[in-house]
């Protein structure tokens, strides 16, 4: 329990610390009947393992600890520069530099 724990722990600082990826623990109401899988937010349910894409690109993975996702769209540091022209139909995108002297940041 307390390596669990500590694991979601140092998911919940990762997902704060990069911004782009999310944890959410999973919840054990009964356990007596632990749960095979995650929910996700729309409640559809995914077994341990399982991977998806959600509609605004969110690459997610269920795992006994909970769901991750994490964003497959970067964010630009500085706009100045540097755009993102997203297909988020596809879950693609390209990163367009107005001024190659400066390089884009991405995260």
């Amino acid at each position: 329990m307390g390596s669990l724990l500590r694991g979601c722990v140092l998911l919940s600082l990762a997902a704060v610390c990069w911004g782009q990826c999310v944890f959410q623990q999973l919840e054990i109401l009964d356990f007596e009947n632990p749960p095979k899988g995650c929910t996700d937010e729309s409640d559809k349910f995914h077994v341990f393992g399982a991977s998806w894409m959600t509609k605004d690109c969110m690459e997610c993975f269920c795992s006994e600890g909970g769901i991750s996702c994490c964003n497959k769209i970067p964010t630009v540091v500085d706009e100045t520069n540097c755009k993102i022209n997203a297909d988020m139909e596809k879950c693609t995108y390209e990163v367009v530099n107005t001024n190659p002297a400066n390089e884009c940041v991405l995260i």
